[in-house]
């Protein structure tokens, strides 16, 4: 698909949970504030990979965790604050509460399983064997939180998590139910990362280490959410491009598809590969920030200010439109056009 799509009904961004390297945070709903979990000496440097520190079994309990991967666990993390800071399931029922995740995990435990078969005596660890399944994380996360609804994976490398945010909008606008979609994207420092720690940027001239990080976006239709509040968004409209000229060419065509200039745009994301571009009306830019699937929508959560945010007064200080959008080396790039409620 290479044209872009402008939304008649609404569907609002109204909650949101994330793990960094350097904090844990969420959006509460109803109010706007955040809570910050952990601190930046949580953190532990891995041959300069950078990895979060912190009791995952704090949010998620223990039972059954010996045989997750780390991605999976973030990911169910990230998903188990969103659920309880939004009083998700006592506003639906399970059976109505859908998640996708987009998230190449899955990927880094077959390369693993490769790994060690190739270079240790030992045969396959079984308790490595399922986390290769591409399903396997949202599966997880549905059995641990009883999510009964739709439970699927996106696993497109860079562009995940914004696909994973597409598709959820798409389901939500056709659904006849009032089926609240769980996005969730994110990537954990697996053993095969940190061996290929360093990662050429798309410029080809720098090098950068990896992190990891999750984050869980909540997406509902106005008309069935109770929770909209100062930080929650409008989602005005998505493309997904082909065979662009340059990723930035792309999203300035596809804001003025949707009505609108460059200028009315208060903050441009853009994630090329391993490289975040930043464009706002004060300065320009940019970011190494290795995440995959959760690159850019880690960085949206920082740019619409909700970091830190303990004064609903503060609000005003949110960016009104966020345009935001991920990209890949072969040219093709992933966008939504946010609006702020």
């Amino acid at each position: 698909m290479s044209y872009s799509v402008k939304l008649t009904n609404k569907v609002i961004l109204s909650g949101f949970a994330a793990i960094k390297p350097d904090c844990l945070f969420s959006h509460r709903a109803l109010i706007a504030t955040n809570v910050s979990r952990a601190s930046s000496n949580q953190v532990i440097n891995l041959g300069g990979s950078t990895q979060v520190s912190f009791d995952l079994s704090t949010y998620i309990g223990k039972k059954g965790l010996r045989f997750h991967d780390r991605s999976s666990k973030l990911i169910a993390a990230a998903i188990k604050i969103l659920l309880d800071d939004t009083q998700l399931l006592e506003r639906y029922s399970n059976t109505d509460v859908c998640l996708v995740v987009g998230s190449d995990g899955a990927l880094h435990s077959q390369d693993e399983v490769v790994r060690e078969a190739m270079l240790t005596p030992r045969s396959l660890n079984p308790k490595a064997y399922p986390n290769r399944g591409c399903n396997v994380i949202a599966g997880q996360a549905s059995l641990m939180f009883q999510l009964l609804g739709e439970s699927t994976v996106v696993s497109s490398g860079y562009r995940s998590g914004i696909d994973a945010l597409i598709y959820a909008v798409r389901k939500v606008l056709v659904s006849d139910r009032p089926a609240p979609y769980i996005v969730a994207a994110g990537e954990g420092l697996s053993e095969a990362r940190s061996l290929r720690k360093k990662h050429k940027t798309c410029a080809g001239t720098d090098y950068i280490a990896a992190i990891e990080g999750s984050v869980a976006l909540l997406i509902e239709k106005d008309s069935q959410s109770t929770s909209i509040h100062p930080g929650s968004y409008q989602v005005i409209g998505y493309q997904q491009a082909y065979d662009t000229a340059t990723p930035l060419d792309a999203m300035q065509a596809f804001i003025v598809a949707l009505g609108y200039q460059s200028q009315a745009i208060d903050s441009i994301i853009l994630g090329c590969e391993d490289v975040v571009h930043v464009y706002t009306t004060a300065a320009t830019q940019t970011v190494p920030y290795d995440v995959f699937g959760a690159t850019t929508l880690l960085k949206l959560l920082e740019m619409i200010g909700l970091i830190g945010l303990s004064d609903p007064t503060q609000a005003k200080d949110i960016p009104k439109r966020v345009a935001i959008g991920s990209a890949d080396r072969h040219g093709s790039i992933s966008m939504l056009l946010l609006q702020q409620t």
